[in-house]
């Protein structure tokens, strides 16, 4: 009888820790390599440059989190996550978009995308929530991180820009003004005006 016993608790623990290794190989089993999810998204990156389709914007937006959520300390991480914001941009779906360039400031913050998400950041507020003054901040404060960045300029432009319709700027550049002089005075402006 205790030999019955003892049978019966070593049968209970080696049967769970064979359908507890079954299940985590399993698992393992599912997830791709990097090297082959790798190859997925460039794959599906190519066919979205060719033609462009929504339904795979979104299936390339879940290989890029299913890559960053299995590999998050690979160093294509933070450039799959500010693609997946971009493409979150275009979709016109500004929170998700924000939350993966939060992804990329926060949990890589010396990437060189970083910057990048800034400019972002006040591209979707003026393109996708239409809200000029936030985009006036998120330039500005883009502008005051990183005021030699190539993307400064375009900044200064478009804090110049913001609000305007494609016929007052076009009147702004017939005009003559010079548009340098003039997004400089206006983002010195709004920075007094934050201060």
């Amino acid at each position: 009888m205790k030999n019955l016993i003892m049978f019966k608790k070593n049968f209970t623990v080696w049967t769970g820790m064979l359908l507890l290794g079954a299940f985590v190989f399993l698992m393992a089993a599912c997830t791709p390599s990097p090297s082959k999810l790798q190859q997925q998204i460039a794959t599906l990156e190519q066919q979205v440059t060719n033609d462009p389709d929504l339904k795979q914007w979104e299936e390339l937006v879940g290989l890029y989190e299913k890559y960053v959520k299995h590999y998050p300390t690979d160093s294509l991480c933070p450039e799959y996550l500010f693609k997946e914001a971009n493409l979150y941009r275009v979709m016109k779906q500004a929170d998700p978009a924000m939350n993966a360039l939060v992804a990329v400031v926060d949990r890589y913050p010396g990437s060189v995308r970083v910057p990048e998400c800034y400019f972002m950041r006040a591209l979707i507020y003026e393109e996708v929530v239409y809200d000029p003054v936030m985009a006036k901040q998120a330039y500005l404060t883009f502008l005051e991180r990183y005021p030699d960045h190539p993307l400064a300029e375009t900044a200064r432009y478009s804090i110049q820009y913001l609000g305007k319709s494609p016929e007052e700027i076009v009147a702004m550049f017939e005009a003559g003004a010079d548009s340098v002089e003039v997004a400089d005075a206006v983002a010195t402006d709004a920075e007094n005006q934050v201060e």
